[in-house]
């Protein structure tokens, strides 16, 4: 592991507490800024909306500029709209600020996986993908511990916060950091074979069923625990976001590691399968029991997909056009993070228990499984 990767990894660290660092203190921040449930979430959801809108052009920007480039000029962004909220910390002003610092994710997470892949050895690349990602998800932790004491002393330390933790990264970009064959202009027919590539598209339905899954068991993971009589508060609902990241990003790191021995495609059936068993244990947990267990079974199986995914978007888009393939697939991938968790909740609203829902996403997982027998990707 080199400094280009490791530069790489602490940039996504960075982008990991940025997409956390509100959720931890939404209520107190309901009460500071006097505003509705509804609006004092769009201070999240306006950045993830964002970022996922993005990814696509970012991914195009990042292969027709240069990586290097993309990814210091979208930190930045970052850096600038999130100090900015600590002078302005208006609503009105920060949800624009938010907006930013969005779009910014977008682009470096884009640029920064691809900065992290081809610097990485040819052997190791998938293993440092798998990296990349559970360097998202400690970046994650970081806000659950961090913010809450600092609202407490200062709110807009919070702001303050987040945008140092892009300082270093883009300090080491500065310093030390490459542009891969800068003289080089990947040709748009390129470009376009990548939207044409059928293997592509199914990559982003597969991230969809596997990342969308985490997110929605871990959203509703405190109220299904609630529900069952496992806890009797929601005071732990912090601790559990933590735990979620962290289960996630363990996954993560051995779907990476585990890519040295085994295919690509054999890691996602396998994951995939097991994800698919954990949900009766589920729908009739009162059969079974231990509820909690098979919760973060099934939230560890669909998070170790992570770098398989992104090794085979590689493999199929190629080095020179690999950002705009990563793009493709985490577009669609964060199309399912939007809707799966609303879904989910309203079958919960419309049958009035949670059999229903896990039903729902057995059926995701199904699709996910058949359509890996779709791809055609020679890997290993």
């Amino acid at each position: 592991m080199n400094r280009h990767v490791v530069t790489a990894l602490i940039s996504c660290m960075g982008l990991g507490a940025l997409f956390m660092n509100l959720p931890p203190i939404l209520p107190s921040l309901k009460t500071i800024y006097g505003v509705s449930n509804a609006r004092i979430a769009f201070l999240v959801t306006s950045l993830i909306m964002a970022h996922g809108a993005v990814q696509i052009p970012a991914g195009l920007v990042t292969d027709r500029v240069g990586v290097k480039k993309t990814l210091i000029l979208s930190l930045s962004l970052i850096f600038v709209s999130s100090l900015l909220c600590v002078f302005n910390a208006k609503y009105g002003f920060v949800l624009v600020m938010r907006i930013l610092s969005g779009l910014g994710c977008g682009f470096a997470f884009s640029s920064g996986i691809k900065y992290a892949t081809l610097f990485a050895q040819a052997s190791h690349r998938g293993m440092i993908q798998g990296f990349y990602g559970a360097s998202f998800s400690i970046g994650a932790i970081v806000p659950f511990f961090l913010m809450p004491p600092l609202i407490e002393m200062n709110w807009e330390l919070i702001y303050l916060a987040t945008a140092l933790f892009f300082i270093l990264p883009i300090a080491l970009l500065v310093a030390w950091g490459k542009e891969v064959n800068p003289s080089a202009v990947i040709p748009l027919a390129d470009l376009k074979s990548v939207f044409s590539s059928k293997a592509i598209w199914i990559l982003g339905v597969l991230h969809a069923v596997c990342f969308g899954s985490m997110l929605t068991l871990g959203t509703w993971f405190s109220a299904f625990a609630v529900h069952t009589g496992q806890m009797d508060s929601l005071r732990i609902v912090g601790a559990w976001g933590a735990f979620v990241m962290f289960l996630s990003g363990l996954a993560r790191f051995m779907g990476g590691v585990l890519l040295r021995n085994l295919s690509a495609i054999k890691i996602i059936r396998t994951s995939l399968l097991l994800l698919l068993l954990s949900y009766p244990f589920l729908i009739f947990r009162n059969h079974f029991g231990y509820p909690l267990f098979f919760f973060g079974l099934a939230i560890y199986m669909s998070s170790i997909t992570f770098g398989p995914i992104f090794f085979l978007s590689f493999v199929v888009s190629g080095a020179g056009p690999a950002a705009t393939g990563f793009g493709i697939v985490n577009f669609v991938a964060n199309m399912g993070c939007l809707f799966f968790p609303i879904l989910f909740g309203h079958l919960i609203d419309l049958t009035g228990t949670y059999e229903a829902s896990f039903l729902f996403m057995s059926g995701l997982v199904i699709v996910g499984m058949s359509l890996t027998f779709l791809l055609r990707v020679e890997t290993k």
